[in-house]
């Protein structure tokens, strides 16, 4: 029995692994993660409206730009605080 099988598996193409941007991996390494909780539980994750509406974290920078723009999906970080409300 031959091993080739086994090179099949590195023929295939998959897709990039999407990195976390730079602004919550400072914040993952200031304040460190809370596992099991999203930004979007979070009382500091805010909305912004304008044309379309955007999120942003008041525990850092925010401005009108996309290089604030926050993600609820995240996991939280450290400064994590639960909506009011919720568990």
């Amino acid at each position: 029995m031959t091993d080739n099988y086994l090179l099949k598996d590195f023929e295939k193409e998959y897709p990039p692994v999407k990195e976390l941007p730079k602004r919550i991996l400072q914040m993952y390494n200031m304040y460190g993660r809370t596992e099991g909780k999203q930004c979007g539980e979070c009382k500091y994750l805010c909305q912004r409206h304008f044309k379309n509406t955007y999120f942003k974290c008041e525990m850092t920078v925010i401005s009108a730009s996309s290089a604030t723009d926050w993600r609820s999906r995240w996991e939280a970080c450290g400064k994590f605080e639960q909506i009011s409300g919720g568990e």
